[in-house]
Order: structure tokens, then sequence, then C-alpha cells
């Protein structure tokens, strides 16, 4: 539970959970550790805006500042990974968004 989580990781924003391990936004950036928050690894130094996981296409998307970023799930015991996160969409630019529902 949030509750749970919040005793091992006091500052957490946000999180979900895939391939047995725990992806979690604090203030200075997305971590992924193993479900009990052991083994901590940062993905990302800035401060995360957003986190989803699509398992369909086994990756993790968040959102920072000024881009949309992806990587694959991590699937290592030890949470390190081999590939860099990749930018998917600038936000540069962008005003603002409106979504209208009719």
């Amino acid at each position: 539970t949030v509750s749970m989580l919040r005793a091992i990781i006091p500052d957490i924003e946000g999180f979900r959970i895939a391939n047995r391990k725990l992806y979690y936004r604090r203030a200075n950036g997305l971590y992924v550790s193993h479900i009990d928050g052991s083994q901590a690894v940062q993905i990302e130094a800035q401060p995360t805006r957003a986190l989803t996981i699509d398992v369909a296409d086994n990756r993790l998307y968040w959102a920072v500042a000024d881009s949309v970023r992806y990587m694959p799930l991590v699937g290592a015991d030890n949470n390190r990974f081999t590939t860099v996160p990749t930018t998917l969409n600038t936000l540069q630019g962008v005003k603002k968004i409106t979504i209208r529902n009719k």
C-alpha cells in the first residue's frame, strides 16, 4: 500500500510496479528498486512530473520539464540497465494543451 511504501521511502510522490520492480518518483528524480525498496538506482536526475508503464511494449515512460522520455523496463536483479533513457518528444515551445470532452 502507499502507507507501507511511505514507511520505506518517506518522500515518495508516485509509483508503478512492473516486472517485480518498483518505479517511483521523488522530488529529486526517478528511481527503480526491488519491491521492498532495496537496491534503489536513480534513472532520471530531473524532477519527474508523470510516470507510466506500458507492459505491452515493455517500456517505462515519464515526463520531465521539457520532454517525455522512455526506456525498457528493468529486468536485472541488481537494477542495472544497459540502455540510457531516450527522448520521445520535446515539449519546448508548447504553451498549453487543452482536451475537451464533448
